[in-house]
């Protein structure tokens, strides 16, 4: 017979693995609360210093603090004052003065509101082509545009100019209200004092004689 087969012993099973205990969860973090905003903080609205005033802050200024008046600055609520009255009136009744000495003069019909417009500056501009063509022959197209041709013809304006050329400055000086008086086409002390008071208005040299480049600026509407 054949011989018995061996006993195989088969290996003892492996111990059970160790059993992992995972760390708790870390605890949530604390909910920190911020502080309320201390008063004058930038994200606090600042109150305006006048009604509908833009929200500016000067150099140096603590946010929220209150903002004044900078020197030659006037609050939107603020009354301009009303300038004296002389011989031609307030400002608003020199442009009406000019208007209608353009339109006796010049055989225009502009509209006499007081205000210098750009019709009224178109009317104007026309007055000074006849005049430099009828005084100097210039034969410009007398159409109210301000073209380089009637630039460039625009001469000096002294006191002994003649009586059309003084008429249309006096006219000029008044539609940007400064005060010649009576339009006569007389280079009075009145028609000189404007001049020179436009002359140290725009940093010009105040000798009385109303240069091109003074007249260009009396046209600017």
């Amino acid at each position: 017979p054949l011989p018995e087969p061996p006993i195989m012993t088969l290996p003892a099973p492996l111990p059970k693995p160790p059993i992992m205990t995972l760390p708790a969860p870390l605890p949530k973090p604390p909910i920190m609360t911020l502080p309320a905003p201390w008063p004058n903080s930038p994200i606090m609205t600042l109150p305006a210093p006048w009604p509908n005033a833009p929200i500016t802050t000067l150099p140096g200024q603590i946010p929220g603090t209150p903002i004044t008046t900078l020197p030659g600055q006037v609050p939107p609520e603020s009354t301009f004052p009303i300038p004296t009255e002389t011989a031609c009136g307030i400002p608003g009744q020199r442009v009406t003065a000019a208007q209608k000495a353009l339109n006796e003069r010049y055989g225009f019909n502009l509209p006499v509101n007081g205000f210098y417009d750009c019709t009224t500056r178109t009317g104007v501009v026309m007055a000074l082509q006849r005049v430099l063509n009828e005084q100097f022959g210039t034969a410009l197209r007398a159409d109210g545009n301000l073209t380089p041709e009637t630039i460039a013809a625009i001469p000096s304006f002294p006191p002994n100019s003649p009586e059309n050329l003084v008429y249309l400055l006096q006219i000029m000086l008044m539609l940007n209200a400064y005060d010649v008086g009576k339009i006569d086409g007389i280079y009075g002390p009145a028609t000189r004092s404007a001049v020179q008071v436009f002359q140290k208005d725009y940093f010009i040299q105040p000798n009385g004689i109303a240069e091109p480049d003074m007249i260009l600026k009396l046209l600017e509407c």
